[in-house]
This record gives structure tokens, sequence and C-alpha cells, in this order.
């Protein structure tokens, strides 16, 4: 396939454990042209390609977004990589056995995932490299885990630096934070990205999102509504866009036990019994939480209304425009959106690693 000569000149990317999209999102923001993504679950990879068609997505069936059985020559055929070879890949894989609000369990198949990302860049030799996770990979199983990773990159020729970042720090109005460990092939490692204050908070970024409550002739689909009102703020702007309706502003029915339960709560605040917490509007959110196989996620409570968030409101809080397109069963939306990578966070990273890059300097 031929390339228009703006993509051409891009630097190029490729996003390995991709989930709903947050990094390949990132990316793009940052300028890259994101040559394939690929995720294993079928539903995240739908999501993928029905928000970034100019993307080769792997994942829509069978086991061809399994990153485990991605031989190095097939990546460079189904990305397409010319003589210029690859200036980025990123790598998130799943971090539960990692994480410090999961069970950590060593035995967790997900835990050897880094492996295949290592296995990867030694064949493929992108000029800079992203690992993203969650903080407690540094202390998981005594930091062995972490350790291999950094040692094995450096065997292979990178240069490391590893982040600790703040979603919130990035313009999120959510706080969440994450591992970044950042390599490159030659040349000097990146600067920490800058942060951007002041902190956006919950009620200035979803105030002006509209509700519906979902009907069963909608036939599983997320139908678009008008907006409550103009934006009240810059960020509310920015991911409205010219929109004038969005979607995934469905409703969640509750029962009258919990209406009372949630009318008791005050800002902060957090229900014994569902570990739902009412948002406090002037502050950003906590972290949004993708639930696992037996708990769906625990959404938060409204800062003034007593119910759950709706998708959007969700996506909203993790930086994910209007236009972006979620699928309209609550429960896997929020997965997707709970697994995700802030998109502001990572083009803040992102744009770090493109300055150290030099497109047109052929690989060696």
């Amino acid at each position: 396939m031929k390339l228009d000569r703006g993509i051409a000149q891009k630097p190029t990317a490729v996003d390995l454990f991709a989930g709903a999209g947050g990094c390949t999102l990132g990316l793009r923001k940052a300028g890259f042209h994101v040559l394939a993504a690929f995720d294993i679950d079928a539903s995240k990879a739908k999501t993928l390609l029905r928000n970034h068609p100019g993307t080769r997505v792997l994942g829509l069936s069978g086991n061809d977004g399994d990153v485990r059985h991605l031989r190095p020559n097939l990546l460079r055929k189904i990305a397409g990589m010319d003589d210029r070879g690859l200036d980025l890949m990123v790598a998130c894989p799943p971090c539960q056995g990692f994480s410090m609000q999961g069970n950590r369990d060593p035995n967790d198949q997900r835990n050897s995932l880094y492996l295949e990302f290592l296995r990867l860049v030694s064949n493929i030799l992108p000029r800079t490299i992203a690992f993203e996770n969650v903080p407690g990979l540094l202390s998981s199983q005594d930091g062995r885990v972490y350790g291999e990773i950094v040692v094995d990159l450096e065997k292979i020729g990178y240069s490391t630096s590893t982040w600790i970042l703040n979603a919130s720090d990035y313009g999120v109005p959510q706080s969440r934070k994450r591992l970044f460990l950042v390599g490159v092939l030659s040349g000097s490692l990146p600067r920490i990205p800058q942060v951007v204050e002041p902190q956006r908070t919950v009620w200035e970024s979803i105030a002006d999102l509209p509700t519906r409550r979902p009907s069963e002739v909608d036939g599983g689909r997320s139908i678009g509504v008008k907006y409550r009102g103009i934006p009240r703020s810059a960020y509310a702007k920015e991911l409205r866009g010219s929109r004038s309706r969005v979607a995934n502003c469905e409703t969640t029915t509750h029962s009258p036990t919990m209406i009372k339960r949630m009318s008791d709560l005050r800002w902060g605040e957090r229900d014994d019994a569902t570990w739902q917490r009412r948002l406090h509007p002037h502050k950003p959110s906590p972290t949004l939480t993708a639930g696992t196989k037996t708990r769906t996620a625990c959404r938060p409570i409204h800062p003034f209304a007593c119910r759950v968030l709706t998708v959007r409101e969700g996506a909203r809080l993790s930086s994910f425009p209007d236009w972006y397109r979620f699928p309209a069963q609550k429960a896997e939306a929020w997965s997707q959106i709970g697994n995700a990578v802030p998109p502001l966070m990572a083009e803040a990273v992102f744009r770090q690693l493109r300055r150290c890059l030099d497109t047109r300097t052929p690989m060696t």
C-alpha cells in the first residue's frame, strides 16, 4: 500500500497489547504513524479498528492478535516496514499480576508476556521503545521481572530510563500512576515529560455531557444525543470538538435501596458494600478500574446525581475524545476504559521519544 507523502514522513510505531487504543491514540496525537496494533481480545480489537481505520489491526478473529505467535518477519510484513526500519515499539502487557490492587499471582501466565516484547525488540531493533505497566512491577517478585527487562534491554544495546508518572499531571482529570520504561538504541535519552498545571477536575470535565435511558428499541446500540450545555472548560471543549451529539451516554438503572445508599454518600466517601465512591467535583477522579472476570468494574458515583457514571463520562475522565466509540455493552466498555492508558498521558510520553528520533536516517 502506497502512503501519501504526509504519512510517509511521519515516524513509525507498532502498538503491542494495544487494548482499546489509548496508546494508539496517544501515538497518533504525538505525530506517529501507527503501522499496526495488536490485541488478543476480539472486542478490544473491534474498538481499535473502529477508531483507528488507518492502522492495521490484528485480533479480530482467531489468534492473529496474540503476540506470542507473532514472528519478527511476519511483523515486518504485517506492518509494511520499509528500509527505514521501525522508529518506536510500544508494549502495554496485562498488569493484573503485578498490580498492588490485584492478587499478584506469580503463576499468572500473563506475567511472562514481557518476554514476548523483549523477543520482538531483539529482532526488530526499533530506534526507541516504550514499555508501560503498573508501578508494582518494581517490587513484583522482589524486583526480578523489572530487573530482567532492564538488563536484557541493555544487552540488546538500549539505554533506558524509568518514569513513574501520574496521569493527573499530564492533563487527565484522573489520578492514575503508571510506570513507563523508555529506551533508545542510540543517542540521548528523553527527558521526563513536563507536568501540566493546574490539574483538571471531574466537574469541569463532564458537566456538559448528556444522559439517556437505554431502550429495548435501540437494538443493543448506543444512540447519540445532544449535549447538555456548553463546555465548562477548554479541556471539555477540545474533547467535544465540533460535534453536536455524543454516544455512550446510557445510564444504569439502580434499585431504590442502592439509590438511598448513594444519597447518603458525601464527596469522596465510599459505599462499603460495593466500593463505589462518590466523586469530588473539584478534584481529579481516582483511578478508574477495569474489573475482573468475576467482578465488574467499580464505576464511581456521579458527584451530584445518585447513579454511577456513564461510559462517556468515564471516557472523558480518561481523556478519550467524544468521537471515540466504545461498545454499547456498558460492562465491556468500562473494562476497556479501565485497562487503557489515558491518551493524553501516552501522548506526553511519546512526544518526548519523538524528539529523540531522526526519521530521515536509515537504520544500520
